[in-house]
């Protein structure tokens, strides 16, 4: 099942608009930056955002002082960076990139000193993920942190199951199981229609040692919301009144960090330090 680029940048050309203003998102990367604060630079540092969108984390980033350089395929999104920017003092910080993260050559070897990857662009480069994966370690020094998100295979046969146990006796039922049963033996899956690369914390951890990155941690988010049986727009409706989503988040803060409840985030995170 080939992914094809524009397959890539026409779903978050029509996710643009709304990206920002997703609390679900929202959500999920606030528990990022939990994950990841520990393992950022105290020092003003050259920082690759890859994948890196409406520069969400980016922003953030340069207006520490950080020098930030954003790659994505998606001019929509990286429109609104620049809108972002056009309303700040954090212009200079920024270089933005319009390219694909499996080809990142107009970059020199160990050029940054800390790769970002969140958000699951490697498991939308299906099926190139370990060439985007192979790319952002070589364009991080010796000693740089890697820090990235991927869709976490278990959560996703979890809910596949759950889907195809809801769907018994329909019309479709066998496609269904079909598709299914693929899972166990495929990492790949479809979100939105499209075809991602889905991956195990074992999966995550060969793909670290494979390219010489020494993995730190892995944990997973959101871990706390039961997909299966509630719509997201339950979801956006109650993490909209601001005493629900604090109490979620210090929740969710507690929980992402323990083993056990590693396989129930839709993201596996996972930092690793290039050898």
């Amino acid at each position: 099942m080939p992914r094809t680029l524009g397959e890539v940048i026409n779903f978050h050309k029509k996710a643009a608009a709304s990206y920002d203003n997703w609390l679900l998102a929202k959500f999920v990367n606030d528990v990022t930056w939990d994950f990841m604060t520990p393992y950022l630079p105290e020092s003003k540092a050259v920082i690759l955002d890859a994948g890196g969108g409406t520069g969400l984390f980016a922003v953030p980033l340069a207006e520490k002082g950080h020098k930030v350089v954003v790659v994505d395929v998606c001019k929509d999104m990286l429109d609104i960076l620049r809108a972002k920017l056009d309303r700040s003092d954090v212009q200079h910080n920024i270089d933005i990139r319009e390219d694909d993260i499996r080809d990142l050559s107009q970059f020199e070897s160990e050029s940054f000193d800390l790769v970002l990857c969140l958000n699951d662009p490697i498991s939308m480069s299906y099926p190139n993920h370990e060439t985007a994966f192979s790319e952002i370690v070589r364009v991080a020094r010796k000693g740089a942190a890697i820090i990235l998100s991927v869709k976490n295979k278990a959560r996703y046969l979890y809910d596949s199951i759950g889907d195809l146990i809801e769907k018994f006796n329909t019309v479709d039922y066998d496609k269904r199981l079909e598709k299914t049963r693929s899972l166990d033996s495929l990492d790949f899956m479809k979100f939105k229609e499209m075809p991602v690369q889905t991956f195990t914390s074992e999966t995550l951890k060969q793909l670290f040692l494979k390219n010489h990155v020494r993995v730190l941690r892995i944990a997973s988010t959101p871990v706390l919301i039961p997909f299966g049986s509630i719509t997201p727009d339950d979801i956006e409706k109650f993490l909209s009144l601001k005493q629900n989503y604090d109490f979620l988040l210090e929740m969710e803060k507690r929980c992402y960090k323990l083993p056990d409840f590693l396989g129930l985030g839709l993201e596996l995170m996972a930092v690793g330090i290039k050898e």
